[in-house]
């Protein structure tokens, strides 16, 4: 009898045992602090080569993303400098730029660094991706070429100043790789792709803190002389220059044969590129020093104003603007009819593309002045803090 009892005591613990296992392994897992390293799925990366997702430099990216996400990020990277880049993505690796001199290649997966290579100065511009080859312009004036996976340097090219925008590789008639590219210099540049032998510069007269656009066989940037400028991408010909009204240091939006920027001149144009003449103005009054993204019937953009807007593209009417409490230097991402921006009061928005309205937002505790990277349904955006966060 008394070994029958036992028996059932035994079991009967055994059960409770069980019943505790099962809740355990149901229960939410505790969130991991920022910098803890969490595997992020990657079955459909897509690339992200460049700064404005194309050459057209829509800020448009396909893909689905969450209405509002974690406040804890997935990982971060700290940098020993300020970010004031977009990271791109290739192969499931990301690219970081970074004011410390550095450029970084980490696991997207993950986070873990896999190589580094120094520049002679601070990193201000994105870098660029095609084939193999990772292109990045430095402040010290040089254009490098690096192995993507290993960071072996290929070549570099010398400007005579600071190269602030980021590069778009195209090719000329012959089907030749070229890169395109613009320096505080005064010129833009056309490079062979392939071992950085320079193929023509065109001057412009004053410095270039832009990054250009493509349509057809033209490259087209604006310049601090206040001009969009229009050149054939084979000879570095001169196809149209149009007047902006104030300087311009960001990417032109092509659609179609409209031009759409705001520059410095407290404006936001759409100009018409086969006519060279300005379609609609909307004036502000502040600056506008960040590049604009468009879906649809909209387009929208940040300004010095604190203010992110949203126009009608066709006539330039506004249809909503959201009130930060920082400069908007940080141009922004249209996703899944959503739109990412950062700010300088530290914090990165989602707003719903179609009213305007606050969706998600999260502190990070310094000026961001980067573009955001959206893809994998994940946002990686950094921080003059010197940190990368990926958030989903």
């Amino acid at each position: 009898m008394i070994r029958y009892f036992l028996a059932v005591i035994m079991s009967f613990i055994f059960v409770l045992l069980s019943c505790d296992n099962e809740v355990s392994l149901s229960s939410p897992k505790k969130m991991k602090k920022p910098g803890r390293k969490q595997a992020i799925k990657t079955d459909n990366v897509k690339q992200w080569s460049n700064h404005r997702v194309d050459v057209s430099s829509s800020g448009r990216v396909n893909g689905r993303l969450k209405s509002t996400l974690s406040n804890t990020p997935l990982w971060t990277f700290k940098t020993k400098g300020p970010i004031e880049a977009t990271t791109v993505l290739d192969d499931d690796i990301i690219y970081l730029a970074s004011t410390d001199r550095t450029i970084y290649a980490l696991n997207w997966a993950t986070g873990k660094p896999i190589w580094n290579f120094e520049t002679l100065s601070q990193n201000k511009s994105a870098p660029m991706i095609h084939g193999e080859v990772l292109y990045l312009g430095s402040s010290d004036g040089f254009m490098y070429a690096l192995n993507k996976k290993t960071g072996n340097l290929l070549w570099k090219f010398e400007t005579g100043d600071e190269i602030s925008g980021s590069a778009l590789f195209s090719r000329d008639k012959k089907g030749l790789g070229r890169l395109l590219f613009g320096s505080q210099d005064c010129l833009f540049y056309c490079l062979d792709a392939n071992t950085g032998k320079k193929i023509w510069s065109y001057d412009v007269g004053a410095p270039l803190y832009s990054s250009p656009s493509l349509k057809d066989s033209m490259v087209i940037f604006g310049g601090c002389d206040s001009n969009l400028h229009v050149v054939d991408i084979d000879k570095g010909e001169l196809k149209a220059k149009i007047p902006l009204g104030g300087q311009f240091g960001r990417s032109v939006v092509l659609e179609n044969e409209r031009a759409y920027l705001g520059h410095m001149g407290n404006e936001f144009v759409c100009l018409d590129l086969k006519k060279s003449t300005t379609l609609w103005r909307f004036k502000l009054r502040f600056q506008i020093d960040c590049s604009a993204a468009i879906a649809g019937e909209r387009i929208v953009f940040g300004a010095n104003d604190k203010k992110l807007y949203c126009l009608d593209k066709k006539t330039g009417k506004e249809l909503w603007q959201f009130k930060t409490k920082g400069h908007i230097n940080s141009s922004p991402i249209i996703c899944d009819a959503k739109v990412l921006f950062g700010s300088q009061d530290g914090r990165i928005y989602m707003l719903n593309l179609d009213k305007g309205e606050l969706l998600w937002s999260t502190d990070v505790g310094e000026d961001i002045v980067a573009d955001p990277m959206v893809i994998d349904g994940c946002v990686a955006v950094g921080s003059n803090d010197g940190v990368l966060y990926v958030f989903r």
